[in-house]
């Protein structure tokens, strides 16, 4: 525990909400940061990918959101677990170039039974990304993401997009 605190001592909040996944109310935190969380508190990758007037984005049956990837699996580094996580969810092929930034979550709630990812605090690394390739047999059909497409940024920060997911699409166009 000591190292989240040592962690968030050089860190500043963007944005703060309250949140409810599943049977978890969890207090969301997101930081602009290129400073690695501790490493066994990551459960997850994700990338704002982007060219210079295009965002890719993501419908599901619960929203639009801007910020594909996921969890990693057994022995994948962090970049190896988000190229195919976006290549699963979208077709795209990514080329990574920096990390944004993290959302901290921390659960509120007590530890749901069987639950096997880090608790109360767990990460999820934000990167900054672009497309180099689509390719449709990439994508994994799910009953999760049901489509994605690249769409002008001007267009995407009119939509209903989290406050968090439009700084970190603000510090991917700065970057």
């Amino acid at each position: 525990m000591d190292e989240i605190i040592n962690y968030f001592q050089r860190l500043e909040p963007q944005t703060q909400t309250i949140i409810q996944w599943h049977q978890s109310t969890l207090l969301l935190t997101s930081y602009l940061c290129a400073v690695l969380p501790p490493i066994d508190h990551i459960s997850s990758v994700r990338a704002i990918v982007t060219t210079k007037t295009h965002v890719l984005t993501l419908e599901n049956a619960d929203e639009l959101h801007i910020i594909p990837g996921g969890r990693l699996e057994t022995g994948e580094t962090l970049a190896q677990a988000l190229v195919r996580e976006v290549a699963e969810e979208t077709g795209w092929r990514i080329e990574i170039h920096s990390q944004l930034g993290v959302r901290h979550y921390k659960h509120l709630t007590p530890k749901p039974p069987g639950y096997r990812y880090p608790y109360p605090d767990f990460f999820h690394v934000i990167y900054r990304a672009s497309p180099i390739l689509f390719d449709e047999r990439a994508r994994t059909i799910s009953d999760y993401e049901l489509r994605s497409s690249m769409r002008l940024i001007d267009e995407v920060t009119t939509l209903p997009i989290t406050p968090d997911q439009l700084a970190f699409l603000y510090a991917a166009q700065q970057a």
